[in-house]
């Protein structure tokens, strides 16, 4: 009973953190798309007459206090309506919903790209610490994090399209069109992960377990890959749930680079159309997403660490 209350309180500690975070997020997004200026400057023509502009307002609920559209839009979302698009004239959820599938296809395969890439160059990196091994490998890591996604974008874009030939520079029909997205939204990724996975092998590396593991004379890779990386695998795990939500964001760029029909390209977008309801959406749903990712990973502990679940217990005492 007191492990099952333990849990809960666990739980429930997690879930109010997370909707403090997305009602922060939501109001913060809320009151800065108002206080940037009319939409409805953008959205109608200059010589659009008073009386027609005033009837627009009152349809999107714009006459209305900042304070009272906040309270009114809160009310919406907790009966699940997100409010309507004022440039696609239908549910901005829907709107969003139609991009979702493509950028969880360019960012699932981004990550697991970054992850079959990272992981081994860092554990790489730790057979062969202080040689030309780990210098060349974390110098790939540098290389790949340093470089913006921009301009690793453009350089892809004049070699393997314009030079090449070999790659289509922008669409979404073939599959062809994944491989240079992935390459500049993985790359970042990737290096991140090897140096994590570097930084966190070599640190427990010098943990006294691993010393007696060596004094038993289990062999040098047995011991890393066996002792070491489930121990070292819980800092990457951490950023893994970091790094869902930033695929997500990070492909601002690159969708709109590539033209990859997007949430990325679809925010763009509705950002430069004044199209709050979308944007609202948009943003709610990356931070649910970061947020659903971290609790994911505090669960995940308790499966790589046993001390967390010691822990997790300790607290139903």
């Amino acid at each position: 009973m007191s492990r099952l209350k333990g849990f809960l309180w666990f739980l429930a500690l997690r879930l109010a953190r997370a909707t403090a975070t997305l009602a922060i997020c939501v109001t913060i997004v809320f009151v800065v798309l108002r206080s940037a200026g009319d939409p409805l400057a953008s959205l109608l023509p200059d010589d659009t007459p008073p009386d027609v502009v005033e009837i627009y307002r009152e349809r999107f609920g714009l006459d209305q206090s900042i304070w009272q559209q906040y309270l009114g839009y809160l009310q919406s979302v907790a009966h699940g309506d997100f409010g309507r698009s004022f440039v696609h004239h239908r549910d901005a959820l829907a709107v969003v919903w139609e991009r979702v599938p493509a950028t969880l296809e360019l960012g699932g395969l981004a990550l697991i790209a970054a992850v079959l890439i990272g992981v081994p160059l860092g554990v790489l990196a730790t057979f062969g610490r202080n040689t030309w091994v780990d210098r060349a490998a974390m110098s790939a890591a540098v290389f790949g994090y340093s470089l913006p996604n921009f301009f690793l974008a453009i350089l892809l874009i004049l070699w393997l399209s314009l030079s090449l030939r070999l790659l289509p520079s922008a669409g979404s029909d073939l599959p062809q069109h994944l491989i240079m997205p992935i390459i500049v939204l993985g790359a970042p990724a990737a290096a991140k992960i090897a140096r994590f996975t570097r930084t966190s092998m070599v640190e427990v590396i010098g943990q006294p377990f691993m010393r007696a593991a060596a004094a038993k004379g289990v062999p040098t890779r047995p011991r890393l890959i066996g002792h070491a990386f489930p121990n070292a695998a819980i800092p990457v795990v951490t950023f893994l749930g970091f790094e869902i939500g930033a695929m997500i964001g990070g492909g601002v760029v690159t969708e709109t680079i590539f033209a990859w029909p997007g949430l990325g390209r679809l925010l763009v977008q509705a950002v430069g159309q004044r199209d709050l309801a979308v944007v609202q959406t948009i943003v709610l749903m990356i931070a649910a997403t970061m947020v659903c990712a971290n609790l994911l990973v505090d669960l995940a502990y308790g499966w790589l660490d046993p001390r967390v679940r010691v822990g997790l217990r300790g607290t139903g005492k």
